[in-house]
Order: C-alpha cells, then sequence, then structure tokens
C-alpha cells in the first residue's frame, strides 16, 4: 500500500473516539457554564439596582426636591415625587430578569430628600436582597442607612465584616 493512500483520513475509531471525549468535555463544562451566567445575571442586576439607588440620591439633591423609589418584582424605578401619582416623572428604571433574578426589599416605599437623606418612616436601614434561585450563597445585598449612605456588599456577604448571607429575604 503506498504511503499517500493509507494517510487520506480518519478511521471510525479515532473518530469516535474525539467524539466521544467531547461529549465528556461539554458535560463537565455545561453546568459550569450555567452557573457562571447565573452568577453574572445577579451580579449586573445588583450592579444597576445600586447604581439606581446612588443616581436616585444624586438627582434628590442635584434637583432640590424628593426623589421615590418605587418597585415591583420585575421593575425598579426612581421618580420625582409620588409612585402612584399620575404625573410623577420617571428618572431611570432597572428591570430584572422576570424568574430569575429577585429583589426582595426589607421596605416598600423609600425616598431621598432634597438633603440626600433617605426617607425610611422608623427603620434604621432598608436592605435589599437579590439572589437567583434562591441561592443566598451567590447573592448581594444591599444597605440604604438614614443619611443616605449606600453600600453593596460582594457576593455572598452580609455586612463588612464578611458574614455569611444566609437568606434571600432582608
Amino acid at each position: 500500500m503506498d504511503r499517500a493512500t493509507a494517510s487520506q483520513g480518519f478511521t471510525l475509531l479515532e473518530m469516535l473516539t474525539v467524539v466521544t471525549l467531547l461529549g465528556i468535555f461539554a458535560s463537565i463544562a455545561v453546568p459550569s457554564f450555567t452557573s457562571l451566567v447565573n452568577q453574572t445575571r445577579t451580579r449586573s442586576a445588583a450592579d444597576a439596582l445600586f447604581g439606581l439607588l446612588l443616581q436616585a440620591r444624586s438627582e434628590a439633591v442635584l434637583r432640590r426636591t424628593t426623589v421615590t423609589i418605587c418597585t415591583s418584582d420585575t421593575l425598579w424605578r426612581s421618580v420625582l415625587g409620588d409612585c402612584d401619582s399620575s404625573d410623577a416623572t420617571s428618572l431611570r428604571q432597572v428591570t430584572l430578569p422576570p424568574s430569575q433574578v429577585t429583589a426582595q426589599p426589607s421596605r416598600t416605599n423609600l425616598s431621598y430628600s432634597a438633603e440626600g437623606t433617605a426617607l425610611m418612616g422608623t427603620d434604621a436601614r432598608v436592605t435589599v436582597v437579590l439572589c437567583h434561585g434562591g441561592d443566598a450563597t451567590k447573592g448581594y445585598k444591599v444597605d440604604i442607612q438614614r443619611n443616605g449612605v449606600t453600600r453593596q456588599y460582594p457576593m455572598g456577604k452580609a455586612d463588612a465584616a464578611g458574614t455569611a448571607l444566609t437568606s434571600c429575604r432582608p
């Protein structure tokens, strides 16, 4: 047999081996990739919500008026005035991916005054916890203090000391 004729292609055994190895690698990579996508969605939603809160406070100070954060399951928005008012001017909104990332606030009403302080009734702080699929270890916590200072903690952390986030509820 001529050498050029013997090396013209792959044998069936070689092809089956490659396909089997690709299947094994894919079965290992897909769960990790899915987890990465879910973590990215949650992080993106937490960053967007954090930005909304910071901008609402800035707008309240800049415009010398009250800015209110209106919340629902999938839509958070900042408005001038009251959420229920028909003439409320919407400033910014954040849409959470439905049925993927949940944002649970400890209080439904939050406003910033013209001085930049948070108007939150008798509460000392408002907490928002964002999770994907109820997994608190990969969730994010955002704290808004009465003086208006807003903090976002790292993934899975409940405070600056590094205490683990144990629940998706504030």
